[in-house]
């Protein structure tokens, strides 16, 4: 059996907020680097991020591994992720594991997609942790998209919350596309990572 040949791939993001799961992660801007490997259908990726908490700055660190394919019209993946948290004080459980599986189909200029991401012990006090999300892109013209997602998120030892969004992005060139959108939970007031906000990423990937 040959091995495919390893094809390198990096993305950088930078953000005005940072968000995961619909909930912000900084008060100011955040920068994302994902540099990965892809080999055929099998990638393995590395991720670091700037987050914060309380008064504390800190960084994010993850490695994963994945594997995609296709069946029955739809694009199918799966992915081990393995992250830690460094730089924030009274984080007593810093290191966490989750699993992420994602199934998309497009039908003519509309893709749709459903992702599911469970960790038996998430970072901090939190402990079982269940969000899935549902995400539709509607291709306007070519390299514009509007897109809207939806998600609910479970949890031991932290809130529940219902989480959306709604979007355009706009790709410049093949390699980067710049984004706006509207953050919102329906937890708003529990605190500043719920609140609505409007995000502009810009993304790189080579």
């Amino acid at each position: 059996m040959i091995c495919p040949q390893p094809i390198p791939t990096i993305q950088i993001e930078l953000a005005s907020t940072g968000i995961y799961k619909g909930l912000a992660q900084t008060h100011g801007p955040q920068l994302v680097v994902r540099p990965g490997l892809a080999f055929g259908a099998i990638s393995i990726e590395g991720n670091a991020k700037n987050i914060e908490s309380g008064e504390d700055d800190g960084v994010e660190f993850a490695l994963s591994a994945g594997v995609a394919t296709k069946a029955g019209g739809f694009d199918l993946s799966g992915r081990g992720n393995l992250k830690s948290v460094h730089g924030i004080a009274g984080q007593a459980d810093r290191r966490a594991f989750e699993m992420r599986f994602d199934a998309g189909r497009k039908i003519g200029a509309v893709r749709a997609t459903a992702t599911l991401t469970y960790s038996p012990d998430d970072i901090g006090s939190t402990r079982e942790s269940t969000f899935l999300e549902g995400a539709l892109a509607w291709d306007v013209r070519k390299g514009t998209r509007i897109g809207t997602r939806l998600g609910r998120r479970e949890r031991s030892g932290a809130p529940d919350y219902t989480a959306y969004n709604v979007g355009v992005t706009q790709d410049i060139i093949p390699q980067l596309a710049a984004d706006v959108r509207v953050y919102d939970t329906g937890s708003s007031d529990r605190g500043y990572a719920y609140k609505r906000r409007i995000v502009a990423p810009m993304r790189a990937k080579f």
